[in-house]
């Protein structure tokens, strides 16, 4: 089914990482989790190449999953250059506020109804 183990492996990584995000479950379940699918699972290729632990599971969330979803949520409310423009001119503390709060409740909306 899949020509590159190690490949499959990080995507295997990246979707169980996406699984703690979209279900506040703790990084560190990862510390945990990973053996256990080595042990469940000693003749697949993809479970033996996991390397997932709470550390690296909270940079891929970080780094990956959640730049993709701020970058929804900015082509979502408009052009990023007009967002920042607005936020440098004036008040921009109150401005930054209300775009947190906007982006905090994307993000639950989007999580809410399962969007990946």
């Amino acid at each position: 089914m899949f020509d590159n183990p190690i490949a499959a492996g990080k995507k295997a990584e990246t979707k169980l990482a996406g699984l703690l995000a979209t279900n506040n479950l703790p990084f560190s379940l990862m510390d945990v989790l990973t053996p256990l699918c080595k042990d469940i699972f000693p003749d697949s290729k993809i479970a033996q190449e996991l390397a997932l632990q709470r550390t690296k599971a909270t940079q891929i969330v970080r780094k990956s999953i959640a730049v993709s979803y701020k970058e929804a949520f900015y082509d979502t409310i408009g052009a990023r250059q007009a967002l920042e423009s607005r936020l440098t001119a004036g008040s921009g503390t109150i401005r930054r506020d209300s775009v947190a709060r906007r982006e905090r409740d994307y993000e639950s909306n989007q999580s809410s109804h399962g969007v990946r």
